[in-house]
């Protein structure tokens, strides 16, 4: 699975702390081709978030080759994997992963 070109600014800890993490996958797209649906998961890589799905926030969009997700209250400590899938009108299934560190920004 590819990796995105850039890991994400580490993400602040605490139950009001939600951002906005975007994909482009217009490298990715062939002539035309455009994003049917999309779908994000979140894995804790250290372990110390039991629920790292739950941190997604809402219901994931599409703008023109770029997919955003809201994403909160993360765990300090923790580094998650962040993923994106979408399929596309040429039925291709195609995936762009990160990395975030969570810290306690106070």
């Amino acid at each position: 699975m590819p990796r995105a070109s850039i890991d994400f600014s580490p993400l602040g800890a605490g139950a009001s702390e939600t951002s906005t993490f975007t994909f482009d996958f217009a490298a990715l797209l062939g002539t035309g081709e455009t994003i049917s649906t999309v779908t994000w998961s979140m894995t804790a890589l250290l372990g110390i978030d039991t629920s790292p799905a739950s941190r997604l926030v809402g219901t994931p969009q599409v703008s023109g080759t770029q997919v955003l997700q809201r994403i909160g209250t993360a765990v300090a400590g923790e580094t998650y994997r962040i993923l994106a899938t979408i399929t596309t009108s040429a039925s291709q299934t195609l995936t762009l992963y990160a990395h975030c560190q969570c810290q306690n920004l106070c």
